[in-house]
């Protein structure tokens, strides 16, 4: 991966990509058969390095700037969560990290101790306050989700449950973010008892995922219910029951961690390798 970050001048070379984003999503040229632009006519000093691929340096900039440049040929605005399945898995998370840094690239562009403008440092992704030297670095919020199961007399159930502000959505997982001075562990506790008024045990870490877009960082756990009665809270939970392999609502996409947890704790999905 191209290790200069530094915005710079002239123009892109032939061979380099421009993904185009939205405030909510990414642009995809005529015809869905590619995820990023050639040959764009805008000025490096408009664009923000995010690495490479293969041979190709990538670069992002804002659907704005690239019409005041000209019009692009072509396209159709897409959330980023809806890619997937429509370009190769590693070119969309790729894709996410673009948006990520593009997106706290606009909102870091002054200090927040002193309000002087920042820079871009050259070796890494990140920017320092020409005032004051603050040193600032892309946000990353940490949240846990958790599949936590309980037997039945028709194999294992796991707790699912619908958002308040999401009532015609998923059926997913708790989840929340991680606060000030919690372990990711305590986090989940915290959150299963605050939102279901249940406690559990035999904690186990999974894996994690940066999701969601555009700048969490979702560390995935299982769990075993402990005791207590369903009480949820409800300006976050609308429904929640725990669900056999047999009788589940509807899901979130395979790509979602949600998905892939419900799926393993079920025996429906294979254990990671």
């Amino acid at each position: 991966m191209d290790k200069n970050y530094l915005p710079g001048e002239g123009t892109p070379q032939p061979a380099d990509l421009i993904l185009v984003v939205t405030d909510s999503g990414v642009v995809i040229p005529e015809g869905g058969v590619f995820w990023a632009y050639h040959g764009l006519t805008i000025p490096r000093s408009e664009l923000v390095p995010v690495g490479s691929l293969g041979s190709a340096a990538v670069f992002v900039c804002h659907h704005s700037v690239a019409q005041s440049y000209g019009r692009l040929p072509g396209g159709q605005a897409i959330p980023l969560r809806e890619l997937y399945g429509l370009i190769e898995e590693p070119v969309f998370w790729f894709a996410g990290r673009a948006a990520h840094v593009y997106h706290w690239h606009i909102r870091s562009q002054f200090c927040g101790r002193c309000g002087a403008a920042t820079l871009w440092n050259t070796r890494e992704i990140s920017k320092t306050c020409t005032q004051c030297n603050e040193v600032y670095y892309p946000k990353i919020s940490p949240a846990i989700i958790v599949a936590i199961t309980r037997p039945t007399d028709r194999g294992p159930a796991v707790l699912l449950a619908k958002h308040t502000n999401r009532p015609h959505g998923f059926y997913g997982l708790i989840a929340g973010f991680i606060e000030p001075g919690e372990s990711a562990e305590e986090a989940v506790h915290r959150e299963v008892l605050e939102e279901t008024g249940i406690r559990i045990h035999r904690l186990r870490y999974w894996k994690s995922q940066p999701w969601p877009f555009p700048e969490g960082l979702m560390l995935g756990y299982t769990a075993e219910y402990h005791s207590g009665e369903l009480d949820l809270q409800e300006d976050e939970l609308a429904h929640a029951g725990f669900y056999t392999a047999g009788d589940l609502p509807l899901l979130p996409p395979a790509l979602s961690l949600s998905r892939q947890l419900t799926d393993l704790v079920l025996g429906r999905g294979e254990e990671k390798k």
